[in-house]
């Protein structure tokens, strides 16, 4: 078994067969050993109790959750729950679509204006509807 003991790395195993060989007796390797097994514990409790600590914060966090969603007079249904996600996501893809049409529209009525904005060179060279023949017949009408 591997360990940190101290910061290093220690295999306990060739650790005692290595304190055997030096010592040649049972009983002083077995208490060396177990020196060394309660120093690798000291050095990692501090670690374990923190993460348990977490553990139990985030179990506590899940309970709570839990009771105030689903032990109300009036429980949710996970069924609305994903309903109004997906009616949140649509409204937001929809916004976005929406004002990146917008915005492509009014840089497009300048452009057809004569205002040479170079976000207007822009959407030209990316919108092929530009080089429609219908929109040369506005350009032509409002210059």
């Amino acid at each position: 078994m591997k360990a940190k003991v101290n910061g290093k790395q220690m295999d306990f195993e060739e650790f005692g067969h290595k304190m055997m060989m030096e010592t040649r007796d049972e009983l002083a390797t077995r208490d060396i050993c177990a020196l060394h097994l309660h120093s690798s514990n000291d050095d990692i409790q501090p670690k374990i109790s923190h993460l348990n600590s977490l553990i139990t914060q985030l179990k506590t966090r899940a309970a709570a959750l839990c009771s105030s969603l689903y032990d109300r007079p009036d429980p949710v249904s996970d069924i609305a729950m994903v309903a109004l996600t997906a009616a949140i996501i649509t409204l937001a893809v929809f916004s976005a679509v929406v004002c990146v049409a917008s915005a492509t529209s009014h840089t497009i009525t300048l452009h057809l204006f004569g205002f040479s904005l170079p976000l207007a060179e822009y959407h030209q060279a990316l919108l092929p509807a530009l080089d429609q023949p219908c929109v040369f017949q506005v350009r032509q009408i409002l210059r």
